[in-house]
């Protein structure tokens, strides 16, 4: 009779030696896995400057190390003999990948759609490995970690363009801006390299709760206070972007200030909390350049002539949805889709209407599936895990409404965290009452394979 067994019996366990379980050997990860977890947190630090890491005729650091990752991640396989399990998010994935491959049959520019669906295939490969990686809570804080100090370096080399008037070229609407230290443009934006601000501007806003996040559950109290010092250095930097999408969401950030000084239920805590984020909030406030505090606030003009060409890019998509709602006009194809309607060629300045034309209504779809799916499985994190994934979670999708993110590999890294978060959950991620066993025993968490 098993152990377990003659305990549900009611009979009293032999203490023999060969009838108690042997203990389950701690996982040790080989040398390539190693080199493969190295080379994954050296993508999470640089991807968020990823602009300033770009080398002639070689390109940037994560992409660098994004194939290095995905090259060792397939070697690893290959040796261990084995294949990774996808779980049900890998598979819509997978099945957007597959539709997004078959609208290369009806894309209108082919050329186009070829290269962006290889980049779709890496991209979600990417994703693919960081959700079969990080499968303790502490790899994914790690992870977080590692991404929220890069986006602290972000903010830093955002804030060195201030100082040094290095303003963005706006190809779009062809304004040059220069500027000179005498002379500062009212439409002067700071962003790194020429790297779009509302992009720079969203890596930065998500970088905080991803500090946040990283440094409370690994350090809780002390990694609260870091958090909290360097939060504001990345607030300002995506303040300097003049992305007023950035401050739209702005308030989500300030809330998880309060809930994190919340506590356990402590007014006094909850009071300071609502004092900090205020006090920060004016101090970045007061320190903007007076011309990018009226671009910020010219956010919630419409008539501005940026306002009215995103205006002008959403409605040509709605329309051009109309036309071919379920199937969409093939991937790539967004531009060529609306060019009858627009005078100009403008992107979608919206990962949802870009999917939407693009791969229709099947496409957009699955994304929102996998959307979906992160917010209700989050409900089943601890509360710490539980705040934080649904805090990125509503800050990416607030982000991806003003940007055109589909292919981008902060939108990837981001959306493979949160997976890797609702699905790899062990004891030490659940709440209580879901942490136990059908048969009511609690548990054991799950031992990180990492070295401590």
């Amino acid at each position: 009779m098993a152990y377990g067994e003659e305990l549900r019996s009611g009979r009293l366990p032999s203490l023999a030696p060969s009838s108690i379980p042997a203990p389950r050997p701690v996982p040790t990860i080989p040398a390539y896995g190693r080199v493969l977890w190295l080379a994954l947190l050296l993508v999470a630090f640089t991807v968020p400057f990823e602009s300033a890491t770009t080398l002639p005729l070689i390109g940037s650091a994560p992409r660098l190390l994004g194939g290095l990752t995905t090259l060792l991640f397939v070697a690893s396989l290959a040796l261990r003999r084995r294949v990774f399990t996808v779980a049900l998010f890998g598979r819509l994935l997978l099945i957007y990948v597959f539709w997004a491959g078959l609208t290369l049959a009806w894309a209108l520019n082919y050329p186009e759609a070829r290269r962006r669906f290889l980049l779709l295939v890496q991209l979600v490969l990417f994703a693919i490995l960081i959700v079969q990686v990080a499968r303790t809570q502490r790899e994914r804080a790690i992870l977080a970690t590692t991404y929220g100090l890069g986006s602290v370096v972000a903010g830093l080399i955002v804030i060195s363009n201030a100082l040094h008037r290095v303003t963005y070229l706006d190809q779009e609407l062809a304004v040059n801006v220069v500027v000179t230290r005498n002379n500062i443009s009212r439409v002067a934006r700071y962003t790194i390299g020429n790297e779009d601000p509302n992009y720079v501007g969203m890596i930065l806003m998500i970088g905080i709760p991803m500090l946040l996040w990283g440094l409370w559950t690994l350090h809780e109290r002390r990694g609260v206070v870091m958090a909290m010092v360097l939060a504001p250095i990345v607030a300002y930097a995506a303040l300097l972007t003049g992305s007023r999408g950035s401050t739209v969401l702005a308030p989500v950030v300030a809330s998880v200030y309060v809930i994190v000084a919340r506590g356990h239920r402590n007014v006094g805590r909850m009071l300071a909390g609502v004092l900090v984020a205020g006090l920060i909030g004016l101090v970045v406030w007061r320190h903007l350049p007076p011309d990018t505090q009226t671009r910020v606030l010219s956010g919630f003009d419409t008539t501005q002539s940026t306002s009215k060409l995103r205006q002008k890019a959403w409605r040509a998509g709605y329309h051009a949805f109309l036309r071919k709602p379920v199937q969409g006009y093939g991937l790539g194809s967004y531009q060529f889709a609306v060019r009858n309607e627009l005078s100009r060629s403008l992107v979608a300045h919206n990962t949802y209407i870009s999917d939407l034309v693009e791969l229709g209504l099947v496409g957009l779809s699955l994304l929102g599936a996998v959307l979906t799916g992160i917010w209700r499985r989050g409900a089943r994190l601890g509360d710490i895990d539980r705040l934080f994934v649904r805090a990125t979670l509503v800050l990416f999708m607030g982000s991806i409404t003003f940007i055109s993110a589909e292919l981008k590999k902060v939108t990837f890294f981001v959306l493979a965290l949160l997976v890797a978060a609702v699905t790899n959950r062990s004891a030490s991620d659940e709440s209580p009452a879901s942490a136990r066993s059908p048969d009511g025993d609690r548990i054991a968490p799950r031992r990180s394979a990492l070295p401590r």
